[in-house]
C-alpha cells in the first residue's frame, strides 16, 4: 500500500509539473474519461469474466486509490506529452513506448507489490490492449477539442 501511495504522490507532482498542452478542461474532461473507461473495462475483465483485479477477488474501496490517483495523473502527462506536430511514426512510437511503459509498471506491481493480479490475464494481453486504450483516450482529447473548439 506504501508503494500505491508514493506512486500516486510522484504521478500527480510530475502531472502538476510538466509543461502542458491541454487546458484545464480538457485535462478535466479527459481524466473523467479516463476513469470512466477504467471502470466500463473493468467491470467486464474484471468483474464480470474475473480475469484480474486489484488486492483482492470483488470490490475494493482500495482500487478507488487506482482509479483517482493514478488513472487522472497518468492521462495527464500521456496527452500534455503527446508529440502533437511530431511525423507519424514519432507518434506511433509514443503510443508504443507509452504502452511498453504500462505494461512494465503492471508487472512491478504484480510481482512485486501485489496490488494488481491475473486469473487469466496475462501481461501480454496488457500489451495488446494499452496501445488501443491510450489511442481512444488520444481521439477522445481530440473529440472534446472539437466539441468545445479550443486547440485543434
Amino acid at each position: 500500500m506504501y508503494i500505491l501511495l508514493v506512486s500516486i504522490i510522484i504521478l500527480n507532482l510530475i502531472a502538476y509539473y510538466i509543461p502542458k498542452q491541454l487546458t484545464r478542461l480538457e485535462m478535466y474532461v479527459t481524466s473523467l474519461f479516463a476513469v470512466y473507461l477504467a471502470c466500463e473495462v473493468d467491470v467486464y475483465l474484471n468483474l464480470r469474466h474475473q480475469l484480474y483485479g486489484y488486492f483482492s477477488p470483488g470490490p475494493d474501496y482500495r482500487t478507488l486509490l487506482i482509479f483517482f490517483g493514478l488513472y487522472p495523473a497518468f492521462n495527464i502527462i500521456y496527452l500534455n506529452l503527446y508529440p502533437a506536430q511530431a511525423k507519424r511514426w514519432t507518434k506511433v512510437l509514443y503510443i508504443l513506448l507509452m504502452s511498453v511503459l504500462s505494461t512494465a509498471l503492471e508487472w512491478v506491481y504484480t510481482q512485486k507489490y501485489g496490488f494488481f493480479y491475473h486469473n487469466g490475464w496475462t501481461l501480454f494481453y496488457s500489451l495488446l490492449a494499452y496501445p488501443v486504450l491510450l489511442l481512444v483516450l488520444l481521439l477522445h482529447c481530440r473529440l472534446i477539442r472539437k466539441f468545445f473548439h479550443t486547440r485543434s
